[in-house]
């Protein structure tokens, strides 16, 4: 009988022992996780300088969290690169690079929102967010209540400056978080070109 007690008492030992030894692994990996989890986020926080929205919904613009492009030496960079730096515009105007920006998708091109975001932060504007326009438009127009966004025209192939704000209805972002309200078009749609 005592030797049964010594064959339980050692599978229930090493059992036990067993269950020790991997719930220390998962704390220790758990550990990890959330500490390069903690610096990674507090690396992009330095780096973004501004705060940015992460959607998580399907339907949305697909570039919305994508991560700013990296610069390259003039060397390593590829045609493509080339080519959008020879369509780079530049403002000739007046305007406020801090002032809030909005970019909505008016087309049905996946990711021309976020696109714009990288290209108008490339021209210096640094509080920009992309979002979708669900109404028809006709051309990519330029809205602000105090015609503010009139320079910022000079970027896309056929701008249109609008005084005045559009209705919150047709968006997907709140229109009070910009100043300046820009609606892509299909004219300006550099996706698909």
């Amino acid at each position: 009988m005592k030797k049964k007690n010594n064959v339980a008492g050692l599978f229930f030992g090493s059992l036990l022992r067993a269950f020790v030894v991997i719930g220390a692994l998962v704390i220790v990996a758990l550990g990890v996780i959330i500490v390069k989890q903690v610096v990674s986020t507090g690396e992009k926080k330095s780096k973004s300088g501004t705060n940015t929205s992460n959607y998580a919904d399907g339907d949305r613009d697909e570039l919305l969290t994508a991560e700013p492009k990296k610069k390259e030496d003039a060397d390593d960079k590829s045609d493509d690169d080339k080519k959008k730096e020879d369509n780079k515009k530049t403002i000739s105007g007046s305007i406020d690079y801090n002032v809030p920006v909005i970019v909505l998708n008016g087309t049905e091109t996946p990711g021309l929102a976020g696109e714009w975001v990288n290209r108008l932060k490339d021209a210096g504007f640094t509080n920009v967010q992309p979002g979708n326009y669900f109404s028809e438009t006709t051309g990519t127009k330029v809205y602000s209540s105090d015609g503010s966004g009139a320079a910022l025209t000079e970027l896309f192939n056929d701008a249109e400056s609008v005084k005045g704000m559009i209705d919150q209805v047709e968006t997907d972002v709140p229109l009070s978080d910009g100043q300046i309200v820009v609606v892509i078009s299909s004219s300006d749609d550099v996706l698909s070109k």
